[in-house]
Formats: structure tokens, sequence, C-alpha cells
């Protein structure tokens, strides 16, 4: 089977889901033509296990969620690893709410999704992703009884430009143990600085026995960069940024053009 023992792994929003947030009839298509011929196939995204499980998407192997500090499989319903926050991470959200009193903020665990702040930023994230979070006042963080494993910024672009920058001041001048990135125009995610989608590509592709070099990984955002550059062959769609695009192996078409159509038959020329 000529894509036995390859690993395919995709972004999902702005890379796999259109802009309407669907995946096309040709994309599952292309996904089963993938799996049916023995590749293995899954998605790396920020999304929560509950938001992916909606989708009902052919994955074939456990899911990288949460921006990579989670695989999750979707077979046994369990969590195979996971690399939480730091417990300065309370003191972080606070210190940004007190700077920015118009934030949106989002707790993430394993079993919840949490708001803190709410804006018309945070509406919108749990409308498209379909959750139901658990609404917090600015006082009752204590009231989360596990480890934090996100945290979701949600503003306007300018205005969260303006929380990038006291990120990036905050990790240049101090002990800051977190990564951030945007994973939207209007999401800044902060996740453990130890965990991205890179790292927990090479946990998966472990976990099969399946060398980094045969592993095909598609995005579009700050996020993917570690997945782009981890595996053998790191591909942008065109509606990428362009530091995914000088970084890919190959460009598809945008994601709202079956974009696993276009690399589908791009892998079959690779690997045939």
């Amino acid at each position: 089977m000529i894509f036995k023992d390859l690993l395919l792994v995709s972004d999902l929003d702005d890379t796999l889901l259109n802009s309407d947030h669907f995946v096309s009839q040709e994309n599952l298509d292309a996904i089963n033509y993938f799996t049916s011929l023995g590749g293995l196939f899954t998605v790396a995204t920020g999304r929560t296990d509950p938001s992916v499980r909606l989708l009902n998407l052919p994955l074939n192997t456990p899911a990288i969620l949460y921006n990579g500090s989670v695989i999750y499989d979707y077979k046994s319903n369990s969590t195979l690893w996971h690399f939480p926050l730091d417990q300065s991470a309370k003191s972080l959200v606070y210190e940004i709410l007190n700077l920015f009193s118009e934030v949106g903020i989002e707790i993430i665990t394993l079993s919840s999704t949490y708001i803190l702040a709410q804006n018309e930023q945070t509406a919108f994230h749990m409308n498209i992703e379909k959750l139901n979070p658990i609404m917090l006042s600015s006082e009752s963080t204590d009231t989360i009884h596990e480890d934090w494993q996100k945290i979701i910024i949600a503003w306007d672009p300018s205005s969260l430009a303006k929380v990038k920058s006291f990120l990036d001041m905050k990790s240049q001048t101090e002990y800051f143990p977190f990564k951030f990135s945007y994973s939207y125009p209007i999401y800044i995610e902060i996740i453990n600085n130890e965990a991205n989608k890179g790292v927990a590509l090479k946990v998966l592709s472990d976990y099969h026995n399946i060398p980094l070099s045969q592993c095909i990984s598609i995005g579009d955002n700050d996020n993917d960069l570690e997945l782009i550059n981890n595996a053998g062959i790191g591909i942008a769609v065109a509606n990428a940024k362009d530091i995914i695009k000088q970084n890919a192996d190959y460009i598809c078409s945008d994601n709202d053009n079956h974009i696993l159509v276009d690399v589908i038959n791009y892998l079959s020329c690779v690997y045939s």
C-alpha cells in the first residue's frame, strides 16, 4: 500500500476547515482514500477534545490537541500524554486582566472550558466550537480543581497586539515558563513552554515507531511552525502566514479549495 507507515497530520482552523468552519466532502473522501492505502491520519489543533469530537472526522490515530500540550485517543477515550501549565499561570492571567480590562480570557483544563473574562471574541469562539463554558467571576479561579492546560487570550486584532507586546516583554525580562502564539487573528494561546505541536508530533511518531522523516504536516499559522519544521514534509496552505510558507516544503491550495485533495495528489507523486 502506497501510504503505509506514513503519518499525515493537519491543523484544523483555516487549514482543513474551510471559511465556514466545515470539512468538505472532498476532504473527507481524500482522508478515507489515504487511510485505505495504509496511511495514518490525524489532526494537530488548539481545539479541545469535545470540540474535535463534534467534527466526526475519520481519524485512525490519536489527535494532537490544545496546541500540542495534549495527545488524546478517541478510540479509547483517554488522554495519552499531556503537559499542563506552570502554577504561575494564575498570576499571569490576573496581571493581563488588570492591564487590559476589556480582554477576553479562557482557561482550558482537560475536562472543561472556563471563561474568566468575557468579550465579543470569547462569545464567537464558544459559538464556533459549540462549547458550553463555565463562567467564572474575576476572583474565582480557585474553584478550578485540576491542572490548567491552556489559556486563550481573545480580543480584536489591534488590541490583541498590545497583549502580545506585553507577553514579549515579560518573556525576555523574567522567568516565563510559557509559550504563546497566535492561533487565529483574534486569539493568542498560552501553553507550557516545553510543549508545542512539533513536540507532540515527535511523541506521536514514537508511539507508532514511525520516523519523523515519514511524517507529513499541514498548517497555516504561527502555532504550526514547529509542526511544519519537525515533519519530513511540511506543507503550508495557500492562505498561510508568510513564516509558515517560508518554512514549508510544499504550498497546497487554500483552505476553501479542498486541501487534502491537493496534498494526497502531491504525496502520490512523491511516494509512487
